[in-house]
């Protein structure tokens, strides 16, 4: 038997995420801080705002902003095994 997510589901447990990243680059975390230079974040990663944090995660899914990430699970009625990995190696 398979287990289904809700896309709210998927996209509450996506945005534990973007907060878990937020906390990592505020510490100083190095997989953190490079993941956020290598996206040319402009803000120095100390000072990283939640919407850097998001964008680094949509990035991370294949999506181009955390609003087109947002827009796809808001707007799935499938279940979350059509939830696209994305290109992983941004990160």
């Amino acid at each position: 038997m398979s287990r289904t997510f809700s896309p709210e589901r998927i996209l509450e447990h996506i945005q534990g995420e973007a907060r878990a990243l937020l906390h990592d680059l505020r510490l100083g975390d190095p997989v953190a801080v490079r993941a956020f230079y290598l996206l040319d974040c402009e803000s120095n990663s100390s000072r990283a705002r939640l919407a850097d944090a998001q964008y680094i995660i949509a990035r991370k899914y294949g999506f181009k902003s955390w609003q087109y990430l947002k827009q796809r699970l808001v707007g799935e009625k499938s279940t979350a095994s059509s939830f696209p990995r994305g290109d992983q190696t941004c990160l």
